[in-house]
């Protein structure tokens, strides 16, 4: 599509633009790309959030006076936050780690324009064999993600924290012995990758590809991995700096699109689920929903046939 020759885009607008080979032009279409293979599932993600809104809310407040604007800012954006929350956190982890599609499309081009933190990893890592430097790397953007991640959910921990302490009240001493041994040991599996790969930014170059010493901890510690990780001259703040924009910005246009969407489909019904609830309910096996007044209405008419 956005080939500089044959691609669909200069064919339908009749120009002669080399979309990935220009500077100012390379971003729309990867924010084009990561936006339109994120929009499904946040749509989905909307979709959901704004049919779990009773709508009891909705005609209560209605009836106290309140216009649609104080209704989509006191009752649709607060049960709505949740949603926001994840899809935002997913979307930016999504594109942040979005090396595939950059390396496919510019390879980091023109120049460093889209050179993103996995694609500098992948260079140091697997292209230049720094090892110590691409994993230096790697956990810088690791921080970053993880401080972002905490200040995104911090408005969540209390209701997490407290489910927790359901959960252990509910267990006997020696469960929850079991449970916290199980859970240590889960969590190590888990973590034993980010160990590694922390322990290995504080080993030299010649110690990780030293044959035969697949050791645990660094023999020489050293912090030189990070002294040239952080040196101007790579250009780490240029990486981080696309990488931080182009994982905001892909979330903001995402989750625009993907709440217009989630609307119009649960507003409109497009989705069909109202033909495959006429089809649902032509079965005999599938019991048909009876509203709640005219079951109080029978109930009543059957209850004074009875007297």
């Amino acid at each position: 599509m956005f080939e500089g020759n044959y691609g669909l885009f200069n064919q339908l607008l009749g120009t002669d633009i080399v979309w990935l080979a220009d500077s100012s032009t390379v971003w729309i279409c990867l924010l084009i790309v990561s936006t339109w293979k994120g929009i499904p599932y946040a749509t989905l993600m909307f979709l959901a959030g704004l049919q779990g809104i009773p709508g009891d809310l909705y005609e209560a407040a209605y009836v106290d006076g309140a216009g649609p604007f104080r209704r989509f800012w006191h009752i649709t954006l607060p049960l709505l936050s949740p949603v926001i929350m994840v899809t935002a956190l997913t979307s930016m982890v999504a594109t942040w780690t979005k090396f595939e599609t950059i390396w496919t499309m510019t390879s980091g081009g023109p120049g460093y324009t889209t050179s993103i933190l996995p694609v500098y990893i992948y260079m140091k890592a697997f292209r230049s064999f720094e090892m110590g430097v691409g994993s230096a790397v790697a956990v810088v953007a690791m921080l970053v993600m993880t401080i972002f991640h905490y200040y995104l959910s911090k408005s969540s921990t209390g209701n997490i924290q407290k489910g927790c302490d359901d959960m252990t009240k509910k267990r006997k001493p020696v469960a929850n012995l079991f449970f916290y041994i199980g859970l240590a040991i889960v969590m190590f599996i888990i973590l034993f990758p980010m160990i590694w790969l922390v322990l290995c930014t504080f080993k030299p170059n010649e110690e990780i590809f030293l044959p035969r010493s697949c050791t645990f901890s660094p023999f020489n510690p050293t912090i030189d991995s990070y002294i040239y990780a952080f040196n101007d001259q790579n250009k780490l703040l240029l990486y981080l700096g696309n990488s931080l924009f182009t994982a905001a910005l892909t979330a903001i246009i995402t989750m625009f699109f993907a709440a217009t969407g989630g609307y119009a489909i649960g507003r409109k019904n497009l989705l069909g689920h109202q033909r495959d609830y006429r089809i649902l309910n032509d079965r005999p096996d599938v019991p048909r929903p009876c509203d709640h007044d005219s079951l109080v209405q029978n109930g009543q008419r059957h209850a004074y046939s009875e007297h």
